[in-house]
């Protein structure tokens, strides 16, 4: 029997999460025939490092270059735009795919599970605690995981689950972990791991609970000053990446609100009320580019829309500032062009880099990327711009917006050798 303060020492989970799932895996092991110690040790090593010890049972998305993947794989079954996203991994093992959603609906149906939701349309309902349990035990089921759990064999059950073998230093640390723990599901059972778990016949008087000792300290590495310093460097240099990334967005935001107004009412004659109507049609415009650059970063992914995005704002600044010399019809195309640039890229360029961040210091260093983003490309944005419109004409100020993108370029090049590394 799986009991929560079993679960809770096997899997290093928090006593509410062990609380939560302990029946649930109870009946799903029974179920699905995962009735032995080495089995349950598989299975428990599996779906604690899928769903980050039960904590995660929807796929973190950034979208990360392998996330963009996902979407228009017909082996998954994404044949429909926004597929990637929408079918990311759910449940404790993280079914992925359209297909395999529709499978897991199909099969635990089959299995004789009642008010089985449509997991094909709404996938989030694979989330919930009971069919994201559920629908591990069916995976591990149907995929035969059993046969390859019962050799002992972590390399073999990782490829089965992931595909791969990504993660496998964690998933054979989480096995040892749950072999250590396991023997307290029963203490009459055998010392052999392959034995099944028996109950023992009902004790006369109710037993005391099992003395679990806490899960092994993890000693060294994270109290290591060396490795302290090098997340600290590596996190700083990261925010700083961050930073620059979204450059050319910022510039242009101030560069389509504050500098253009700023020129006409200082070197024009035209009335700014006048201005201000032709900024407020922009805006609008850029509400709409807003909505539709979350519909394409959800095709494309999110850097590459920023780096296409800062492309078109290079080529925009070679030629938009000059519009502003150009009468009420040239204002009106620097406006609107610039507003649509901006809404494709502003809503993507925060989250580009912080998304890569570790979950444990990531608003943090979000916050931090954020302000040092502010700081550089749009703390002195309009100040610059206008003073070298003056002295130098419009054409610097556009060569000052090309500058930002250049950073822009820049910063997610480095932020993709980055990653490059760390995969």
């Amino acid at each position: 029997m799986i009991t929560a303060q079993v679960l809770r020492a096997a899997v290093g989970c928090t006593a509410t999460l062990a609380d939560l799932y302990a029946p649930l895996l109870d009946e799903v092991c029974e179920r699905f025939e995962i009735n032995t110690k080495r089995r349950l040790a598989h299975f428990l090593a599996q779906i604690g490092h899928e769903s980050m010890s039960f904590k995660c049972t929807s796929e973190l998305w950034g979208p990360t270059p392998q996330q963009a993947r996902y979407e228009g794989r017909h082996d998954l079954g994404n044949t429909q735009p926004g597929d990637g996203s929408r079918f990311r991994g759910h449940g404790l093992i993280q079914t992925t795919g359209r297909d395999n959603h529709v499978r897991a609906r199909d099969g635990l149906r089959a299995a004789g599970y009642e008010s089985v939701p449509d997991f094909e349309a709404d996938p989030l309902a694979l989330t919930q605690p009971e069919w994201a349990a559920r629908s591990a035990g069916l995976f591990w089921r149907d995929h035969k995981c059993n046969d390859a759990a019962d050799r002992d064999d972590i390399v073999a059950v990782t490829k089965i689950v992931n595909g791969g073998k990504n993660g496998l230093e964690d998933r054979t640390a989480r096995l040892k972990r749950a072999y250590q723990y396991l023997p307290y599901v029963d203490a009459m059972a055998p010392a052999d791991p392959v034995a099944p778990i028996v109950s023992p016949p009902a004790p006369a008087a109710p037993l005391p609970a099992p003395d679990i000792p806490p899960p092994p300290a993890q000693p060294t590495k994270s109290e290591n000053p060396m490795v302290i310093a090098g997340t600290f460097l590596w996190g700083l240099a990261q925010s700083l990446i961050g930073a620059f990334a979204p450059l050319a967005s910022f510039a242009l935001f101030h560069m389509v609100t504050v500098f253009p107004l700023s020129w006409v009412f200082l070197f024009t004659r035209e009335s700014p009320v006048r201005f201000l109507i032709i900024e407020m049609i922009g805006a609008m415009v850029g509400v709409v580019a807003i909505v539709a650059s979350g519909m394409i970063a959800d095709r494309v992914g999110r850097k590459p829309l920023l780096l296409g995005s800062a492309v078109a704002i290079a080529v925009y600044s070679g030629f938009a500032p000059q519009l502003l010399d150009a009468g009420a019809f040239g204002e009106t195309v620097y406006m609107v062009l610039g507003f649509v640039l901006l809404g494709l890229s502003f809503g993507q360029s925060s989250g580009a880099i912080a998304s890569s961040f570790a979950r444990n210091y990531r608003y943090t260093a979000s916050a931090l990327t954020s302000d040092f983003a502010w700081l550089f490309g749009a703390g002195f944005a309009p100040l610059a711009a206008l003073l070298l419109a003056t002295h130098f004409g419009l054409i610097s100020a556009g060569a000052y917006l090309l500058s930002g993108a250049v950073w822009t370029l820049l910063a997610l090049w480095l932020s993709g050798l980055r990653e490059a590394e760390v995969n």
